[in-house]
């Protein structure tokens, strides 16, 4: 760890009058103040107020796209380049650390469904307040999404794991292997606890509802990172001469595809109805997956599955764009422009939706995701939710920023009552 180079860094920071970085961050982070405090080596100080509105900033900086976020809305963006905040952040968090402390509580129980960025938010700042936190996750580590579906290159689990203990020093309790309307029952629960947070996010993997989407070898990028997180059998034949498939253009299908490399060391391609400017990933993960050997195969888009009981080709289509007035440009077909491509595997990374069998009880909209009004309150009264199951898939700190406005509302909502 150079701290030259990070001090650097920090002295690159104008500490603006009229800082624009922190309303480009989704939490506002006090961003001069604690580029300052850590400019004069006071880093716990620095963490402390990161902490005021964060808390995830080991994590949210190496996963958010702070390109266009606070970076993007650095002053220095009109005069060469910004100043790389999320680096200053990320150094300051391994300069420090997080202070747990036995907390009196206020003889209130809070259950929160979900291990991932909003529920560990959520029971983070309840703890702090005196709750007695209960969280409860269908796996059998903590982290959702943070650990099964984020690469470890891409984000290392001991960050999630150093996190995890330091909530458990705070007196949170984790109960794994408990599947909401399997193990554990919404009913149950609300004659049990003051109030509940439904976090268990949206991880039913979206289909491309074509033909032969049932052989053996097409799977959704959800499952495809989980089980080879877990290191279980994908039930595909693949070799170093295999070739796999991508579909998708977002962060999701890069973790994906460098996956697959990484694991099985053949070809693989992300295919993407679109073109390479269309892209909703970041260009940083782009850049990477380029680097590790991923071909792409831009404005294509698979329309048949073909094989016996395993997957051996899919046929695609050439696609192209069309402007609309307004909004990003269409794909539509070319006629005539099939053909086929070999492949062993294919993992489609098209957005997920939530598990309706685990919203049967609460008002949801048409998307499936559960209806909140502005306290993150759901048609159950005692029940607020937040995180994907809220708002479809999106960022980590925007699900940890609807698990940090969800304790705020469960706290009021319980001392009001």
């Amino acid at each position: 760890m150079d701290s030259e180079y990070y001090k650097n860094l920090m002295n690159e920071c104008l500490n603006c009058k009229n800082p624009t970085c922190i309303n480009g961050c989704p939490v506002h982070n006090d961003i001069p103040t604690f580029i300052k405090l850590a400019k004069d080596n006071k880093y716990q100080e620095a963490l402390e107020v990161i902490n005021l509105t964060s808390t995830l900033p080991s994590i949210c900086s190496l996963v958010c796209p702070s390109e266009n976020q606070c970076m993007g809305h650095c002053i220095k963006n009109k005069i060469n380049k910004p100043v790389k905040i999320n680096e200053i952040e990320q150094y300051i968090t391994l300069k420090s650390y997080e202070k747990s402390c036995l907390i009196q509580k206020n003889g209130y129980k809070v259950a929160i469904i979900g291990s991932g960025p909003a529920g560990l938010a959520c029971a983070e700042k309840l703890a702090i307040k005196g709750y007695k936190v209960d969280i409860y996750d269908k796996y059998d580590i903590a982290g959702g999404i943070l650990t099964y579906g984020i690469p470890d290159f891409v984000l290392d689990k001991k960050i999630v794991n150093k996190k995890i203990e330091f909530l458990k020093a705070l007196g949170i309790n984790f109960f794994m292997n408990k599947e909401l309307n399997k193990d554990i029952y919404l009913s149950n629960l609300k004659n049990e606890y003051d109030a509940i947070f439904l976090a268990f996010g949206a991880g039913v993997d979206k289909k491309m509802n074509i033909e032969n989407e049932s052989l053996k070898g097409v799977l959704g990028a959800n499952i495809f990172l989980n089980k080879t997180f877990k290191n279980e059998d994908l039930n595909v034949k693949i070799d170093n001469n295999s070739h796999i498939i991508v579909v998708g253009g977002g962060n999701t299908a890069i973790d994906a595809a460098r996956v697959a490399k990484r694991k099985f060391n053949c070809n693989v391609t992300i295919v993407y109805r679109r073109s390479q400017n269309e892209m909703p990933c970041r260009n940083i993960e782009y850049k990477k997956a380029v680097e590790d050997g991923i071909t792409f195969n831009f404005l294509t888009n698979p329309i048949k599955f073909i094989g016996d009981e395993y997957l051996s080709k899919i046929e695609v289509v050439k696609m192209q764009l069309i402007r609309v007035e307004n909004d990003r440009p269409r794909p539509i077909v070319i006629e005539n422009s099939n053909y086929l491509i070999d492949c062993n595997l294919v993992v489609l990374a098209l957005s997920s939706d939530v598990d309706k069998t685990l919203t049967n009880e609460l008002a949801i909209d048409k998307w499936n995701t559960i209806i909140v009004n502005e306290k993150m309150q759901t048609s159950i009264e005692n029940v607020f939710a937040g995180g994907d199951c809220v708002s479809g898939p999106s960022l980590v700190v925007n699900a940890m920023k609807d698990g940090i406005k969800a304790a705020h509302s469960i706290d009021c909502y319980i001392k009001k009552r």
